[in-house]
């Protein structure tokens, strides 16, 4: 069993990303590019929403301001017609440290200010590469980044 860090009190510094079938909603993309090129610390929050059925697989993204994010990641799902209310979250994912990536347009358009290009999610432009499972982060360590 892993350490819940969405149970830590963190709140995110932008709107909850997410992806039906493209990533949304744009000031929430906006705003984790330029947390990202901030290079300060912060919270970010993505959740998919496939469709076909009730299935939502949500992260929680720290980025620690030095192009390294930790991560965790919680899913749940069910037929729609035969959900539990509330549907509830299997097991937590392992925590991970991820490289948080911007693309060259995205940095470039931030740089200038152009919100038009300025825009990052996990599931591109930009995205989380190279994850790797580390020992799990208390909430006091997450609390110590922020």
């Amino acid at each position: 069993m892993h350490t819940d860090l969405f149970a830590c009190g963190v709140t995110a510094d932008c709107p909850r990303m997410s992806i039906h079938i493209y990533p949304e909603p744009e000031g929430a993309l906006i705003c984790a590019a330029k947390l990202i090129t901030s290079n300060q610390p912060g919270v970010l929050s993505a959740i998919e929403v496939p469709g076909g059925k009730f299935f939502e697989t949500e992260r929680l993204i720290l980025v620690q301001g030095d192009g390294k994010a930790l991560v965790q990641s919680r899913h749940r799902e069910c037929e729609i017609g035969s959900c539990p209310n509330p549907v509830p979250w299997e097991p937590l994912s392992a925590h991970q440290i991820c490289d948080v990536v911007l693309s060259d347009d995205a940095a470039a358009g931030c740089a200038a200010m152009d919100d038009t290009t300025c825009r990052w999610s996990p599931w591109g432009p930009g995205k989380l590469e190279n994850c790797m499972e580390v020992d799990d982060w208390s909430c006091d360590d997450v609390a110590a980044v922020l």
